[in-house]
């Protein structure tokens, strides 16, 4: 378990490296404890700034099988994954979508999940796993020593990141929006090769790696989505206000004060508590 500020510190070094580490993908295999809307999650805002940064964000839609999306799989921007039970086998044809996979649709009308992969019963590697405590209180799912059998949307999510990463290596250029776009225009939605495709829990449908890597489209998803306003905040001190650069700072501010507010271009517009409107130039926090 974690709390969000420390998911929040881990996506900030991710934002601060990007550029040196050319990190293009992020899978986020975890939600978010609670519901909130998207506009006021400091986890959803995180993972915009990422996303409007150029770092494509994967995440798991969580495992409680309603239409309840908590954060970041509700957030409109980023590639949400659902999960399929493949049944062992190569065909899609005896698919399905796992029960346990959540769905929704969010705040600006975005079907959720984006599309769906296979996320039950998947061995991934996991070293010396007789010394952990998911071994002890699961062994049935221990394959060896090295390998652990697990199922849930946090095994479907790092298929799309991997098929983001190898999209990525083709095709260097495209923006977060155009990989989503691509994997979503080309992911299987036909009933004739996906029997137990069905758009409200599986999205645009199951993943095609194949099919994405050699589509040629550019074209980009989220076009007119509005951003989360969740990632502008302003401090109150001694009536100075400023927008900090840091989202684990953000996220501190954000659980002891709720002061509205909306970021205009290159000016922070914020309201006191006391209804009094303030406007000044940006200003980042030194």
């Amino acid at each position: 378990m974690a709390t969000e500020s420390e998911v929040i510190n881990g996506l900030q070094w991710v934002n601060d490296n990007r550029t040196p580490y050319n990190i293009r993908v992020v899978n986020m295999s975890l939600n978010s404890s609670s519901a909130q809307s998207y506009n006021t999650s400091p986890l959803d805002a995180a993972v915009e700034i990422l996303w409007f940064n150029g770092v494509t964000v994967v995440t798991s839609a969580g495992n409680n099988g309603t239409a309840n999306l908590f954060p970041p799989a509700n957030d409109p921007f980023v590639i949400t994954v659902g999960a399929t039970n493949d049944n062992g086998t190569a065909s899609l044809s005896d698919d399905s979508v796992a029960p346990f996979s959540a769905y929704g649709v969010t705040e600006s009308g975005a079907v959720k999940p984006d599309l769906v992969a296979p996320g039950t019963n998947i061995i991934a590697y996991l070293p010396n796993n007789d010394r952990t405590t998911i071994a002890q209180v699961h062994p049935a799912n221990r394959v060896t020593n090295y390998y652990f059998k697990m199922s849930g949307t946090s095994m479907a999510a790092p298929m799309v990141s991997g098929a983001v990463a190898l999209l990525l290596q083709d095709e260097p250029n495209l923006t977060p929006d155009q990989v989503k776009y691509r994997l979503k225009s080309t992911a299987v939605s036909s009933t004739q090769r996906f029997p137990g495709y069905n758009r409200t829990t599986a999205g645009a449908g199951y993943l095609d790696i194949y099919a994405a890597v050699n589509s040629t489209s550019t074209q980009s998803s989220n076009t007119g989505t509005a951003a989360s306003r969740g990632r502008y905040i302003c401090f109150l001190d001694s009536d100075d206000y400023y927008l900090p650069t840091h989202l684990s700072v953000l996220h501190r501010w954000l659980t002891d004060h709720q002061l509205p507010v909306v970021m205009a271009f290159t000016l922070v517009r914020c309201e006191s508590p006391s209804g009094e409107r303030y406007e000044r130039p940006f200003a980042p926090e030194a």
